[in-house]
């Protein structure tokens, strides 16, 4: 005499996106007709969990949706598949898929490809928003523009996404601006086979929103007296301008000597201070000074926006005589710096774009067994 009942056949999924993430499909009817059952685990081409059935092969192929994870949850599948009611001419209205917590967390679906560009302290983050492995075709460069006009755009023929940073303001190259201007691609690439980044994200860090790339003007701080500093930026960006260099006397000239004096002689400003009236050596009257000098320039840079700021106890009381032992001797300007400073980023690739899984084959589920009961015959 033999009986059915005992147990249920399974098959354990192993996710390709981390061991720990496992679903655990039973048949749901006792005996061993379920391990005829197949199971097979592949990526959908939309965003839509689809579940099929190949009833003479006996087998369920599940395809996941490849953006939205929680589409992949083990109760959405388990209820597709319930729907198919039989399979070959095996009951499923009652098999059941359980996710380990791991995997409830956290269903898998496809990752759009990203990458972080660091520029010192400061990041962006890149992210193609086409999902899957596609987006790892595409590249990024950046580029200081030559102008102050932010400017992105995709050479013809290429995956490349070519991002000119504005080349003085800042606010310019804000991260919202830049994704903009990617998104309004639309897409990229060779007309036959393009990348749709009308969905692509540019994300700074705090210190990045807080002050976007910006070109850095040469400048150097001198202390004139103990206390009171001056401060002497080039108005041009670029490192060119740590050319420039600064000395301060004070004027002896018989005759002028209360007047304040700014000249140059090649690549250094001299300036001498009025003697008697500190009023005349104000940060902004050397200023002036300085952007009135012959020519315009100072080591072939222009110094039509030099500016020059006192502190508050410069600004209180100008000197009229350097500190005690305080030289200032063609002291150069240092720190310029073009927006990218000196960084390449080039056709530099995002990565980690995937499929939800890598397809797993049709694997028939196991364990189920009939249990069998022996009539024994006595003489």
């Amino acid at each position: 005499m033999r009986e059915s009942g005992c147990p249920l056949s399974t098959i354990l999924w192993l996710s390709a996106t981390g061991s720990s993430k496992t679903l655990t499909v039973t048949s749901g009817v006792k005996g061993d007709p379920s391990n005829a059952i197949r199971v097979a685990f592949t990526n959908a081409d939309d965003d839509n969990l689809a579940v099929s059935k190949d009833d003479s092969l006996k087998t369920i192929t599940v395809a996941l949706a490849n953006t939205t994870d929680s589409k992949n949850a083990a109760s959405a599948i388990e209820t597709a598949v319930q729907a198919l009611t039989t399979v070959g001419t095996i009951a499923v209205g009652a098999m059941t898929v359980a996710g380990s917590t791991e995997y409830d967390a956290a269903p898998p679906a496809r990752t759009s490809a990203s990458k972080a560009f660091a520029f010192g302290s400061k990041t962006l983050t890149v992210t193609s928003g086409a999902n899957g492995p596609v987006g790892n075709d595409i590249t990024v460069t950046f580029e200081a523009a030559e102008n102050d006009t932010l400017s992105v755009s995709n050479p013809e023929g290429t995956y490349n996404i070519l991002i000119k940073l504005a080349n003085t303001t800042g606010s310019k190259n804000a991260d919202s601006a830049i994704e903009a201007a990617v998104q309004a691609l639309s897409a990229i690439g060779p007309s036959e086979e393009t990348i749709d980044v009308s969905a692509a994200t540019v994300v700074g860090n705090a210190a990045y929103d807080g002050a976007p790339l910006a070109p850095v003007y040469s400048s150097k701080e001198i202390t004139l007296d103990t206390g009171k500093t001056l401060t002497f930026t080039s108005g041009v960006w670029g490192p060119l301008s740590d050319a420039i260099r600064i000395t301060i006397g004070v004027n002896t000239d018989e005759t002028d000597h209360d007047t304040l004096s700014v000249t140059a002689d090649v690549d250094t400003i001299t300036i001498l201070l009025a003697d008697t009236t500190g009023s005349k050596n104000s940060a902004d009257a050397i200023k002036t000074a300085i952007r009135a000098i012959e020519g315009g320039e100072v080591a072939g840079i222009s110094v039509a926006a030099f500016t020059v700021t006192g502190n508050t106890a410069y600004n209180n009381a100008p000197v009229t005589a350097l500190g005690d032992g305080i030289e200032i001797e063609a002291v150069p300007l240092a720190g310029g710096a073009g927006v990218l400073g000196s960084l390449v980023y080039e056709d530099v690739p995002l990565e980690g774009g995937a499929e939800a899984i890598v397809p797993i084959p049709a694997t028939n589920l196991s364990g189920g067994a009939d249990i069998e009961l022996v009539l024994a015959l006595k003489e």
